[in-house]
């Protein structure tokens, strides 16, 4: 009897008794694999984003920390001045190079908050930079975005955003990296009336 029930027993197909356990452990480490890559996304993507923000901003305040000396050495020369037609000519200096300062600081401000204001999520920005010399009101932003139908979207809410003007696509190549659509974009935008009316005393 032990051999014929041992002979039955060999003979039925083997059961595995964890496999549906096994198979939704893989499933979900599979569907954590693919949050964790989301998430990253995401988070590089604002970094991306606020860097050059925080970059400008933090040159906003060092010009304000060269503002603050060079009020500091106005105010020794004014101490060394003797004649009150001198002092108060350094007096109307310093308020006129205050007041340009204060109005140029917020027109940036302002221009950067329009900016950011647009940038959807399908869109990152990797830098953003101001022409210097002849024509200081000239940005050029470059990034990605996930199609050129968000990339489009983006430059009609630059063009409706005041201050910000004259929108020009630069150009565009493909990027993989943000999907099979990405595309890598340079653009220029201009935003003089907002800098001409900062630069007046």
């Amino acid at each position: 009897m032990d051999e014929r029930l041992y002979a039955i027993l060999v003979a039925l197909p083997s059961v595995d008794l964890y496999r549906e356990r096994r198979e939704e452990r893989m499933r979900l480490r599979r569907r954590c694999r693919r949050q964790w890559v989301a998430l990253c996304g995401v988070l590089l993507g604002a970094i991306l984003l606020l860097c050059p923000l925080t970059l400008q901003t933090l040159k906003l305040r060092s010009q304000g920390k060269r503002l603050e000396a060079d009020n500091r050495k106005l105010d020794d020369q004014l101490k060394a001045l003797e004649p009150e037609a001198a002092q108060r000519a350094i007096l109307e200096q310093r308020q006129h190079r205050l007041d340009k300062s204060r109005a140029q600081r917020l027109a940036w401000e302002q221009i950067l908050a329009a900016l950011a204001s647009c940038v959807p999520d399908t869109v990152c920005l990797e830098r953003v930079q101001i022409a210097e010399g002849d024509k200081p009101d000239a940005i050029s932003v470059r990034g990605a975005a996930e199609s050129m139908a968000a990339l489009r979207d983006f430059t009609e809410a630059l063009a409706r955003t005041p201050p910000l003007a004259k929108v020009r696509l630069v150009e565009t190549n493909a990027n993989p990296t943000m999907g099979p659509r990405g595309v890598r974009f340079l653009l220029t935008f201009s935003a003089g009336s907002a800098l001409d009316s900062g630069e007046q005393p």
